[in-house]
């Protein structure tokens, strides 16, 4: 109540993933109060809301906050969910700079509505048909005395927004990170599928470090009931066997809440609603600990979950069994066995013998260049098949934005015809199956994924100067080798600075298993890299990626920690230059291939000397 505003008092909100938030609480108030607040101010829905104090005894709505007994700095924990975000549709103007390689996300803009007569139904319906809403179409038409033709370039400019519209800007899942990242981790998509996560630690200690931590971490233990922060003997054993079911301890917590402490309910929930607070709980464990205080640090940070998420969903079995039904994979095991057979012992460039896995691995890279993905330079019109103009971008419509996880539509229009085409700049590697064109954000993410499908252990790699290519591990080599599928490029590292011309940033690598910067592994030019690397200091960065790294170790099965290590500790020592110098390749100095020569042009990829 208003007459209460000055007698609240700071309540510490924590949740069982170990992040926490402050509400302003009054003493008076009821737990369905202080509900409602934190529904209002953090968005959880008010009816799966459920407060947990320090005894672990849930909280019932008609109980008061002053009846509880609070202690001096009061901690609560909450379990709920919040709403899928609907995404708002947006324009922005089209620009003279080249379309970016990857993918892009959204910030706001808000807008000015005219208000004028209502203009003629056909023509909202026509607009309304390139993916503007009812409110963009009304007020471009007014605006443009309802002509149509000055309508479209009036909403193609951004001038025409509703309230809540988005303008495009880069963002940091297969995006270039450091145009735009999100100033706070952007979600991942609604429907981004996440594994079942093997077990996490042992649940005794899982529970000291998730629930006896949270509740005295800033806070101080009430005066009564003075009983540690532990559960009875037998809930204990039901959440226990709840992770027996493959969540980490915190989900399964999670899940035994929320259905009032029962077991069968619980583990209903979890399978059908687990996958997802699964991903929840890993993307707080990258960021947990993590003190993001610069821009640059938050730039970095973004980034850097986003790829946990880019990465995440190349472990769905749906996706790989369909990645394994697209590939001729009999078709490539004979090409690469005959090529074992024929000819002299396939080496690298480094002259390490290679063996048939990295033969196969190959034959995926060439078929998936010249055989199944193509390059998307500019939109062809689905009407009448003219090449068409670009026209700027827009915000994803559903379809877009929930199956193909679109960050960003291209709109083309067409130099016979001036229809609308759409262009989604898709993120979901498993609808890339079956669209297999784009730039190298899309290149990159579907040929991972086609990658795991075949058993290899393969990154996403992240270019912060706007590329996106792959890694894969080599049993023979005994390290990591460098793929550009773009470039049908293999073991060619040095391409990009050499070749390209690129002056390198930060350069990151993604797997299931691991986040790494491995940019060394990309230049000869350390030190003129470190001068660029001005988003935060190498300490921030290397405590950054080595606390996103606990948080994924502790989800691994235990046996396969030692193989992971060693293989950590080779990688360490190549990337801290202890490896023998290579020479460059013939590869590794010609510029790049793919994409418009314009375009390339544009984008400074022509080469260190190109005009």
């Amino acid at each position: 109540a208003a007459s209460d505003a000055a007698e609240t008092f700071e309540l510490t909100v924590k949740t069982v993933f170990k992040t926490s938030f402050v509400v302003h609480a009054c003493p008076t108030g009821s737990v369905l109060d202080l509900k409602r607040q934190i529904h209002t101010q953090e968005g959880y829905l008010l009816d799966t809301l459920k407060l947990v104090w320090t005894d672990q005894r849930v909280l019932e709505d008609s109980e008061t906050l002053t009846a509880i007994g609070l202690p001096e700095r009061p901690v609560v924990i909450v379990v709920g969910k919040k709403p899928k975000q609907e995404k708002a549709p947006a324009v922005h103007p089209s620009t003279p700079k080249p379309a970016s390689d990857t993918p892009t996300g959204l910030s706001e803009a808000p807008p000015t509505p005219a208000s004028e007569p209502a203009p003629p139904e056909a023509a909202v319906q026509q607009l309304m048909a390139m993916g503007f809403t009812h409110d963009q179409v009304v007020q471009a038409l007014r605006s443009a005395s309802n002509n149509i033709d000055r309508a479209i370039e009036y909403l193609l400019s951004g001038a025409a927004s509703a309230p809540g519209t988005a303008e495009t800007a880069p963002l940091g899942q297969e995006q270039n990170p450091v145009a735009a990242p999100p100033s706070t981790p952007a979600p991942a998509p609604a429907s981004t599928p996440a594994p079942p996560a093997a077990p996490g630690p042992d649940p005794a200690s899982a529970l000291a470090n998730v629930l006896q931590d949270l509740l005295r971490s800033g806070a101080q233990p009430p005066a009564a009931p003075a009983s540690p922060a532990q559960l009875p003997t037998a809930e204990k054993a039901t959440v226990d066997s709840l992770t027996e079911l493959g969540f980490p301890f915190p989900v399964a917590l999670e899940a035994f809440l929320l259905c009032d402490k029962n077991h069968e309910l619980a583990a209903n929930y979890l399978f059908e609603h687990g996958e997802a607070a699964v991903q929840e709980y890993m993307a707080a464990q990258a960021s947990a600990a993590v003190q993001a205080t610069s821009e640059g640090q938050r730039r970095l940070l973004g980034s850097i979950q986003g790829g946990r998420r880019t990465v995440t969903a190349y472990e769905d079995p749906a996706a790989q069994q369909k990645a394994r039904q697209a590939i001729p994979v009999k078709q490539l095991e004979e090409q690469a066995a005959a090529a074992m057979e024929s000819g002299p012992a396939p080496v690298t460039a480094r002259r390490e013998p290679l063996a048939y896995r990295d033969v196969l691995m190959k034959q995926l890279l060439h078929w998936f260049k010249t055989q199944f993905f193509t390059w998307f330079s500019h939109a062809k019109c689905d009407a009448c098949q003219a090449d068409c103009h670009s026209k700027g971008g827009v915000a994803p419509n559903g379809h877009e934005s929930q199956q193909l996880w679109a960050g960003v539509t291209e709109l083309w229009q067409c130099n016979e015809c001036a229809r609308i085409c759409r262009f989604p700049r898709i993120n979901n590697p498993e609808a890339l199956l079956d669209t297999r064109t784009g730039r190298c954000g899309e290149w990159a993410n579907c040929f991972v994924l086609c990658c795991r499908a075949l058993g290899y252990t393969a990154r996403w790699v992240q270019d912060f100067t706007d590329h996106v290519w792959a890694e894969y591990y080599s049993e023979s080599a005994r390290r990591w080798i460098h793929l550009d599928p773009c470039e049908c490029a293999y073991d060619n590292p040095k391409m990009y600075e050499a070749g390209w011309g690129k002056k390198l940033t930060y350069v990151v690598a993604h797997s299931n298993e691991e986040v790494l910067d491995v940019t060394r592994r990309y230049t000869d030019k350390w030190e003129e890299v470190l001068q660029r690397r001005t988003l935060a200091t190498e300490d921030w960065l290397r405590s950054t990626l080595a606390t996103v790294q606990a948080g994924i170790t502790g989800l691994l099965p235990a046996e396969r920690l030692p193989v992971l290590r060693q293989q950590q500790e080779a990688e360490r020592h190549e990337l801290e230059g202890s490896a023998v110098p290579v020479a460059l390749q013939p590869g590794e100095q010609v510029p790049r291939q793919t994409g418009d020569l314009e375009w390339r042009r544009q984008r400074g990829e022509m080469g260190p000397d190109a005009k």
